[in-house]
């Protein structure tokens, strides 16, 4: 194959057929329409750009995109198709083929927007340098001089028993409103493990990041191996679960991985409030559940994760449990966790009584 790759140094985006791709914000456009890509979503855009017209293969992609992290031809599989649907939400228009046993690359003509910029900007970038450097070295004394509270610790966390273990603000009317940055809720309470039962996870959420983005995390991982937990999360703007009982690798595309990922076609990444659930039926063929809005949207198989679920980390909501990352940014309403699975009647009703919560300066609190 021909490694010759386009250069992209001096662009401020790139045109692909009549779509228009920001470098900066790294955002499809076409007419009053735009939609945002993911890091890894963009990456993959801009390899199959840097060698056009030659077609990559998912392995090569592998090592383009994802740089040594191992992964498998289903994920290159699946972040294409994510791109696809990025480009189809703008036209309708072919933008990635697939020639059998060769490989992905675009369908539409590239066209470079180039920038050709001749003021001399080094003495500007030197000392622009020299007052960041400055800059960081007081903010870090101030930083480190200064008592600090967790974003966590600014949410009052209401934890109700019964039927269900329910999450929520102790302000009725107030969901979480979590900045994407250093937001986050934590929980600790034995009712929140679910060990080998049954259970569903339900609430409202608003948001328009794409990426992924968690809702509730209870997992234990150290990016090794062992993953023990569940995670209910939003995957570039889709819903998505994860469920781990241990004993094998930290990623879960590996054949002895210790955790599997299942991907709804619940899309909640629009800014509005959403009704979304999750039900699991643990040792039924499509046990798992996706609702949005009360309606039932994906289903997936969950026997091969009969192993327990428990593990000692608390619950997050907004956060991974084992790292501050994938912060979800948006709102998040009240959660209820139940230990069984929950019927399609009791999901319906659940989203037609609406959602009481939301964050000031928001908009509506969703609901019909």
């Amino acid at each position: 194959m021909d490694e010759k790759k386009l250069s992209l140094e001096k662009c401020k985006g790139l045109w692909i057929g009549t779509v228009y791709a920001d470098l900066n914000t790294k955002t499809l456009h076409k007419d009053d329409l735009s939609q945002p890509l993911s890091e890894l979503s963009f990456s993959l855009l801009l390899t199959l750009v840097e060698y056009q017209p030659s077609p990559l293969a998912a392995d090569q992609l592998q090592n383009k995109v994802w740089q040594g992290v191992v992964t498998g031809n289903e994920n290159v599989k699946q972040r294409i198709s994510i791109l696809r649907k990025a480009f189809l939400a703008l036209d309708e228009q072919e933008h990635i083929k697939n020639i059998r046993g060769k490989g992905y690359l675009l369908a539409q003509p590239v066209k470079l927007d180039s920038t050709e910029n001749t003021l001399n900007v080094w003495p500007f970038v030197i000392s622009g340098l020299l007052l960041i450097v400055v800059s960081a070295v007081w903010l870090s004394w101030l930083y480190l001089s200064t008592p600090k509270v967790l974003k966590s610790e600014q949410y009052q966390l209401s934890v109700y028993a019964g039927d269900s273990i329910t999450l929520a603000n102790k302000k009725s009317d107030l969901a979480f409103c979590l900045d994407g940055f250093d937001d986050y809720v934590e929980a600790f309470d034995s009712e929140l493990d679910v060990s080998t039962g049954d259970f569903s996870l339900t609430t409202w959420v608003k948001t328009s990041s794409i990426g992924q983005h968690i809702i509730v995390d209870k997992r234990y991982e150290d990016q090794v191996s062992d993953v023990q937990g569940y995670a209910f999360y939003v995957d570039d703007g889709f819903l998505a679960l994860q469920l781990a009982d241990g004993d094998g690798s930290w990623y879960c595309q590996e054949p002895d991985s210790s955790c599997t990922f299942y991907d709804s076609e619940a899309f909640v990444a629009d800014g509005q409030w959403h009704h979304v659930a999750v039900s699991i039926d643990r040792d039924r063929a499509k046990g798992i559940r996706f609702y949005l809005n009360g309606q039932l949207n994906s289903a997936f198989d969950p026997t091969g994760r009969q192993g327990s679920l428990s593990n000692e980390m608390p619950l997050r909501i907004g956060s991974r449990s084992s790292f501050k990352t994938g912060l979800f940014k948006g709102a998040i309403g009240e959660i209820a966790l139940y230990h069984r699975v929950l019927t399609p009647s009791e999901i319906r009703q659940q989203y037609a009584m609406g959602n009481s919560r939301g964050c000031s300066g928001s908009g509506s609190k969703g609901g019909i």
